[in-house]
């Protein structure tokens, strides 16, 4: 198995945490804690400008792990939001990361889906020559 991929896609009513861009920053970075990943480097956050008339806009936030990435993008125009959480981690503890999202954000609704990433391999006999 590659790893472990989270993907939590919920309604909040909160507009605040889905419209505040340095909220996903310190949110993402909170995760990679609260889940004992490793951050290799500072968490990245990208505003988005309104759209189709809206007046308010969302924004995306993602931070590179040793054991991959997490990312959030936001609608605040719709109360939606998705996260991704990737991990190569052996045991990294999805129920936890699920609990601490749907706390964070006041939850509502939501679907999580948990993929298994992996590639099947053939299992191949060789055979070694000596020379």
């Amino acid at each position: 198995m590659i790893g472990t991929n989270l993907l939590f896609d919920g309604v909040s009513f909160d507009i605040h945490k889905l419209t505040d861009e340095k909220i996903g920053t310190e949110f993402v970075s909170y995760l990679a804690d609260a889940t004992d990943m490793t951050k290799v480097d500072a968490p990245r956050t990208f505003k988005f400008p309104p759209m189709d008339g809206e007046n308010i806009s969302g924004y995306t936030s993602i931070i590179l792990l040793a054991e991959s990435h997490i990312s959030i993008h936001t609608w605040p125009e719709k109360n939606l939001f998705a996260i991704d959480i990737f991990s190569c981690k052996k045991d990294y503890d999805v129920k936890k990361a699920e609990e601490e999202i749907i706390k964070f954000f006041n939850v509502k609704f939501y679907n999580s889906q948990v993929l298994f990433r992996s590639v099947p391999m053939p299992k191949i006999k060789a055979k070694i020559k000596n020379f």
